[in-house]
């Protein structure tokens, strides 16, 4: 203050900014007034806040607000998807003891949809993974959205299915597709994971906003034909060990029933191939097995779509010849230590 009782009017030290708005009211902030800092002499008696319609010509309106002093403000009984000017000033006690107005635009979002989608309905596609999705379009006004965005959108959310052999349990995946609003599409393809079950929900969405889900409609897509499980052989004089584990992740082999071994001797003799079912991760081929047999080999997945891919060939062990060179070794490290 001056020495003849004039004071300098406090200055905000910048323009608000929007921090949120909803479809009829904003929210501003901006920095608190700091008298060590900024223009203007204290005390701070608090802060005003005026709004207008962009571009208007009408008188703007100061907002009443309950904590004067609180850098921040949100102005309601706005109009949905309405473009506004909010100006905020500083001012301390005094005539005239309001600083500058600093300006901001903000907009309002639109209101929700007022109507969904009707006689939705959700059925099995006729591939793996598909699920087909219909539905009658409201009327375009439903939207109440002058933006021109909106249309049909699709949730699916992706559970696994606690069944046959190949158990499995994994947290639900949620996505969503958007279908822009015309009058002439009523219908969608989803193409997703095969052997899923899938929660599907459609709504009707605009900018900023979209209609209740509801509960949705359950649906399970069909299983594909398995892919090839990973296959290890080990082998003894006696014995031909042969595990596997089923591809990965668990879904893509469906609802497993099964699994099929086919193995041929190749030698000494070459034999014709034996098919094994086995309803287990393990089998164990002990007939006709010698240190000096060898066996081709190789494992796939049934389920309810019927054999997956075969496994890629394997070949067991000569357990014989692995023994004599291991007696050889050791007659040669006597040679040597002698």
């Amino acid at each position: 203050m001056t020495t003849d009782g004039e004071f300098t009017q406090p200055e905000l030290p910048s323009a608000p900014v929007v921090s949120g708005a909803t479809n009829d009211s904003i929210t501003l902030m901006w920095d608190a007034w700091d008298a060590s800092t900024d223009i203007g002499d204290p005390p701070l008696t608090g802060y005003r806040v005026y709004y207008m319609l962009n571009n208007s010509r009408e008188e703007e309106q100061e907002v009443r607000r309950y904590d004067r002093l609180a850098p921040s403000e949100t102005v309601t009984g706005l109009s949905p998807y309405t473009a506004y000017m909010f100006c905020v000033s500083a001012f301390r006690p005094g005539v005239g003891g309001s600083g500058s107005r600093m300006e901001v635009e903000g907009t309002t979002q639109c209101s929700p949809p007022s109507r969904g989608p009707s006689s939705v309905y959700v059925t099995k596609g006729t591939r793996p993974g598909e699920i087909l999705v219909s539905w009658e379009n409201p009327p375009s006004n439903a939207f109440n959205c002058v933006s021109g965005v909106g249309g049909i959108r699709i949730y699916f959310t992706r559970y696994d299915i606690q069944s046959g052999i190949s158990k499995r349990a994994a947290d639900p995946i949620e996505n969503s597709i958007d279908i822009p609003f015309d009058t002439s599409t009523t219908e969608h393809t989803l193409t997703l994971e095969p052997y899923s079950q899938y929660l599907i929900q459609v709504v009707v969405y605009n900018k900023d906003s979209e209609t209740p889900r509801g509960e949705g409609f359950t649906q399970i897509t069909e299983e594909m034909l398995a892919p090839a499980p990973t296959v290890s052989v080990e082998a003894t004089s006696e014995t031909v060990t042969v595990r596997w584990d089923a591809a990965s992740p668990a879904h893509l082999n469906g609802d497993v029933q099964g699994y099929q071994l086919r193995y041929t001797q190749t030698k000494p003799e070459p034999l014709d191939p034996v098919i094994v079912d086995v309803m287990g991760n393990k089998y164990e081929i002990t007939d006709g097995v010698t240190g000096d047999s060898e066996f081709e080999i190789e494992v796939r997945v049934l389920n309810g779509a019927g054999y997956g891919k075969w496994s890629p060939l394997m070949t067991s062990p000569l357990t014989g010849k692995k023994k004599k060179l291991l007696i050889q070794n050791v007659k040669w490290s006597e040679r040597v230590s002698w």
